[in-house]
């Protein structure tokens, strides 16, 4: 996911209502690009690619800024807009869904079906003893870099492996770092680096972007991000683990309490 899209589909409650002039919401019977461009303060042109009718009087549209898509909501005619993310009153939240039903993002599979997807993609495994659990992390985020730091005690205790799996889509330069650290003989040393250097303030990893990217690391970052997608949320950093039950689980996000709140779940 590209950071427009990304921006567009936050998981929490996150609108920012930019209302224009009460004359444009009399005078616009449709949604118009050059109405979202204001509102978005954006300069350079929007492509509306989609529309479908929302609850309570919203319009859900899909759009187009420099070929990266996002969804926005616009409220009646041209008279807000909305950019985030829109739950309904049970907290399900409409803007991932009607992203699925827009074909922005694919429909979720099982967290057994992650798991099988992920023998498959690019992966690294950081610390060497401890129970195993796989970790999907765009180089950018910041909630990433505080797992890993969270995570080095446990690593270094043996109390704990992370299987990595490299995913691009926060910024325009997470796929190019991504690339950065598969590219490297030593993927644990490209990660570390990334992280030891890690920018907290703007939010940026450490690792320089690559300027050129193999076509074979390119697929391999693209698969990584479209697994993280299926998974639910293309959000980072996403947990897979298996609980003590024997079953496959998914989090978006680490839990409160951390890796000990995983910990106790995971199959030993």
């Amino acid at each position: 996911m590209n950071k427009l899209r990304s921006a567009l589909l936050l998981p929490l409650i996150t609108l920012l209502l930019i209302p224009l002039n009460a004359a444009s919401a009399a005078t616009s019977p449709t949604i118009s690009p050059k109405f979202l461009q204001k509102a978005l303060h954006m300069s350079g042109p929007i492509s509306i690619l989609k529309t479908e009718p929302g609850p309570a009087g919203l319009t859900a549209a899909l759009i187009s800024v420099g070929g990266h898509k996002g969804i926005v909501w616009i409220i009646g005619n041209d008279s807000a807009v909305i950019l985030g993310g829109v739950r309904d009153a049970k907290g399900e939240n409409l803007t991932k869904q009607m992203a699925i039903r827009m074909g922005l993002m694919p429909k979720p599979i099982k967290p057994a079906a992650v798991a099988k997807a992920v023998t498959k993609l690019n992966t690294f495994v950081i610390g060497s003893k401890g129970p195993e659990i796989t970790v999907f992390f765009d180089p950018n985020c910041i909630f990433c870099h505080e797992l890993y730091d969270h995570a080095q005690p446990l690593l270094k205790a043996g109390k704990l492996r992370l299987r990595i799996v490299m995913a691009g889509f926060l910024k325009p330069t997470s796929f190019a770092r991504a690339a950065a650290v598969l590219m490297q003989s030593d993927h644990a040393q490209a990660l570390a680096t990334d992280e030891t250097k890690f920018d907290v303030k703007h939010e940026e990893g450490g690792i320089e972007p690559a300027k050129t990217i193999p076509p074979a690391i390119k697929q391999d970052v693209e698969a990584n991000t479209h697994v993280l997608a299926q998974s639910g949320d293309e959000a980072t950093p996403t947990l897979l683990y298996k609980d003590s039950a024997g079953r496959w689980q998914v989090v978006h996000g680490l839990p409160d309490h951390g890796f000990k709140t995983v910990l106790a779940q995971i199959k030993k």
